[in-house]
């Protein structure tokens, strides 16, 4: 009698998943001058900050939002303008542009997909699609770009949080990001070339202060005369932060079957 016998051979194939999730909710604001002195993005980044009663954080209820939007949407961008009118008639003559000559903190927590990739041995990528102008990244306490590199209003960048996130004690982790205004000379500050005497004095207007002609300007976004810039020179995230969180499994699969006979 014959025997029947099935050999099958078996070999691991590896399959990559991979989940990306826009970070539309959470996020929080808060002015470098209102958080206290010597908070850094290293203690800010960290899952589950709280922040101390009077250190200025709003949460913001829409996302992505430039500093002064932000701020409009709660009533906190001028004194003696309602929430949601700083846009209208002259009420940006009201707001007091020195407030934004420091930076601004955003910070987020980031879904636990982030940390299960990370900690799997995948990757965990932050996309910044519209960051003006200048920023530091933190995640989970560890700087992970600075402003020497991430500078651009027009810019996407790509932050590798992989290792700081793997590297976290808890199954969730946070970002805070520290935001730079941008400085250049726009065709707003040109009338103070010709005399005009309407011109706000010179370094009043977003665009005009800090620096002068002569020095080195920034790629920003400029406006006109008939257009006043906006006095945080929209600084801020003004588009969205994009999570890929990517990792590897393996599958057994067969690859041949041998009989025998």
């Amino acid at each position: 009698m014959a025997v029947t016998a099935l050999i099958l051979a078996l070999a691991a194939s590896p399959l990559a998943f991979a989940t990306t999730t826009t970070l539309k909710s959470g996020w929080q604001l808060a002015s470098s001058a209102t958080v206290g002195d010597g908070v850094t993005g290293a203690e800010l980044s960290q899952a589950g900050y709280a922040p101390p009663s009077g250190s200025g954080w709003i949460a913001l209820e829409t996302f992505p939002a430039t500093v002064l939007a932000a701020l409009d949407a709660v009533g906190d961008a001028a004194k003696g303008v309602k929430a949601g009118e700083i846009f209208y008639s002259q009420n940006f003559d009201a707001v007091e542009t020195a407030r934004f000559d420091v930076p601004w903190w955003y910070r987020v927590e980031l879904p636990p997909s982030a940390t299960a990739a990370a900690k799997a041995g995948g990757l965990a990528l932050l996309t910044f699609e519209g960051l003006n102008y200048r920023a530091n990244i933190w995640v989970n306490g560890a700087l992970v770009a600075t402003n020497s590199t991430v500078a651009g209003a027009y810019r996407y960048f790509d932050i590798d949080a992989t290792a700081a996130i793997a590297k976290g004690e808890k199954d969730t982790g946070a970002v805070a990001i520290e935001v730079f205004r941008s400085y250049d000379w726009g065709l707003d500050c040109q009338g103070h070339e010709h005399g005009r005497d309407q011109m706000p004095p010179m370094n009043d207007q977003a665009s005009c202060r800090g620096r002068n002609k002569t020095e080195a300007q920034d790629l920003g976004i400029t406006w006109v005369d008939w257009a006043p810039a906006a006095h945080d020179a929209n600084m801020g995230l003004w588009r969205d932060v994009v999570l890929t969180a990517s990792r590897c499994e393996y599958q057994i699969v067969p690859t041949q079957i041998y009989t025998l006979t």
